[in-house]
């Protein structure tokens, strides 16, 4: 099935993960290398769009989910299921449903936090580092709420939290929501991380600078 301005081939899935259904578009080759995606607030797996066709040409499995409180995906009630603990075990259930080998993993916004702690807790899996639905907001939310009242002992803890593994930082320098100064501390938590700062980019970077964005990546992959 193709969507306007996609035009790889993409599969739509319902896996069972974590007791929810977790909806997730799939494209490329199967035997590609897995390279997931991780949308933020308040979007969806089409906050990626502008990166499907790039990274299914140069023969990457692609993975975007819906995360859990998004789109199609379940909208399980209360705070406590949006800890960053199951956030993390979402993603890696689907990585383990259609991945046989490590992969890459992108995040932005609240994904890129998913992404963060991933990395930390997870590093053996990695290589590197809609409003409309009924009760979408409560849950999107919910992540908020989630790491404020009941932030993951693991992500308090500075050494625990450390990652390890190569990371990329990509960050708009006119972010109306986290500062450059954030972007430069975050890269003292990484054993092995670069910043690319985007002078004239918001928050959105991965839609106002596509092209650079895909092109970024695809060197650190590399």
């Amino acid at each position: 099935m193709t969507l306007s301005g996609i035009r790889s081939p993409l599969e739509f899935r319902v896996f069972h993960i974590n007791g929810i259904a977790l909806h997730v578009v799939l494209a490329g080759p199967a035997s590609g290398k897995p390279l997931i995606f991780l949308h933020g607030f308040p979007e969806f797996w089409f906050a990626w769009r502008l990166q499907i066709d790039h990274f299914v040409s140069s023969g990457y499995r692609v993975i975007i989910p819906d995360q859990r409180g998004y789109n199609l995906s379940d909208k399980p009630a209360g705070i406590a299921s949006y800890s960053i603990d199951l956030l993390a075990r979402d993603v890696v259930g689907v990585l383990d449903t259609v991945a046989d080998s490590k992969a890459f993993v992108v995040g932005h916004d609240w994904g890129a936090g998913v992404a963060w702690y991933l990395a930390a807790r997870y590093s053996d899996k990695q290589y590197k580092k809609s409003w409309a639905k009924k009760g979408a907001l409560t849950a999107m939310l919910n992540w908020y709420r989630a790491a404020l009242l009941r932030p993951s002992k693991f992500a308090l803890d500075s050494n625990a939290s450390r990652v390890k593994v190569p990371a990329l930082l990509i960050w708009g320098k006119n972010d109306q929501f986290t500062g450059e100064a954030m972007a430069r501390e975050s890269l003292q938590y990484c054993d092995d991380g670069h910043l690319e700062m985007f002078e004239t980019a918001t928050h959105w970077v991965q839609h106002e600078e596509p092209a650079q964005v895909n092109t970024l990546l695809s060197q650190f992959f590399a």
